[in-house]
């Protein structure tokens, strides 16, 4: 598969590990607990993903870990003019971040 393609699942498992464990978490701790059973039964599927949180965590986790191994291990190669290059240095700077 593309490094593209990978990336885009990651994306998808952590938004599926956040809006079904980490954010409701977050809204009851914070006193919001009618807002978390309102979304629940706005959108349904966020219980079928709660239910299966395990399996989720554990798809999440690891196309994480695959992230991390694209982004820290594989050669990355920025174009040779001095712009994209720069560009290019600064958005693998940004990407290692937002990673951690």
């Amino acid at each position: 598969m593309a490094v593209y393609t990978w990336t885009w699942l990651t994306l998808f498992a952590s938004t599926g590990t956040l809006s079904c464990c980490a954010l409701p978490i977050l809204l009851v701790t914070l006193g919001l607990g009618a807002t978390v059973a309102a979304l629940s039964s706005a959108f349904p599927f966020l219980l079928v993903l709660s239910e299966h949180k395990i399996l989720v965590f554990t798809f999440s986790g690891f196309l994480l870990g695959l992230a991390g191994r694209m982004l820290f291990w594989t050669a990355k190669e920025c174009p040779a003019d001095p712009r994209l290059g720069a560009l290019c240095a600064r958005t693998q700077v940004w990407n290692r971040r937002i990673y951690w």
